[in-house]
């Protein structure tokens, strides 16, 4: 899978982030299910393919349905991110 293209620009390098597969992308591609099948297990990855979903799409909003509240996030120490 390629998920990272580097670039060179004079003494500059850039990253452009490539999306993965889907679920069902990854499960079609032959060698890709083969490995996973011997990690996990035939019947695991049989639980993951999905099955065909049925019904009209909804075209509401979900906060009008349901109510998500996330509890705020603190930390001890600054996180720190370098390259």
């Amino acid at each position: 899978m390629k998920l990272v293209t580097l670039y060179q620009q004079g003494e500059a390098y850039n990253l452009l982030l490539h999306s993965p597969l889907s679920t069902q992308e990854f499960l079609q591609h032959t060698v890709y299910r083969t490995l996973l099948e011997k990690m996990i297990g035939d019947s695991a990855v049989a639980a993951m393919r999905q099955e065909g979903v049925e019904g009209r799409t909804y075209l509401g909003g979900l906060e009008s349905n349901f109510s998500l509240s996330y509890p705020s996030l603190r930390f001890k120490k600054p996180l720190a991110f370098s390259l």
